[in-house]
């Protein structure tokens, strides 16, 4: 992630999940409807969200597409345990994870999101190569 993005008070909003909401977070929940509509996935689903950060998109998710169960990652520590904090349901997981090293079998996820993230992976191209190896490894 840019680690010059920083408040006017000093405090750097890649560490803070209170610091990131206004300035990210709330873009996601603007944009998260649209996205999930337009990706029309089935209920009953297992979903991965990549670069999941205070847990807007998995949110959206839980309300709007009733899925088995829903795993956040982020690299940022402070972002997993500030999403673990709000999100209370025991479909959802976070955890710390690297969009560019998933670790996760793909053919597990039915459906594998990422919202306002890939400006912030270093090597966006070289991520979303390895994000269709890795789906790929799991067929149609």
């Amino acid at each position: 992630m840019d680690e010059q993005a920083r408040y006017g008070n000093g405090t750097d909003a890649w560490d803070s999940g209170d610091a990131y909401e206004p300035y990210v977070g709330r873009w996601s929940r603007l944009v998260a409807p649209e996205f999930l509509g337009w990706l029309a996935a089935p209920p009953g689903g297992s979903w991965l969200d990549v670069g999941c950060g205070t847990g807007a998109l998995v949110e959206t998710i839980l309300s709007l597409s009733a899925p088995s169960e829903v795993v956040g990652i982020d690299p940022s520590l402070a972002y997993v345990a500030f999403a673990s904090d709000r999100v209370n349901d025991p479909r959802v997981t976070f955890d710390v994870g690297d969009a560019q090293a998933l670790q996760a079998a793909s053919a597990t996820f039915d459906a594998v999101v990422s919202g306002l993230v890939l400006n912030f992976v270093p090597e966006s191209g070289r991520a979303l190569q390895k994000w269709r190896a890795w789906r790929a490894q799991a067929g149609p």
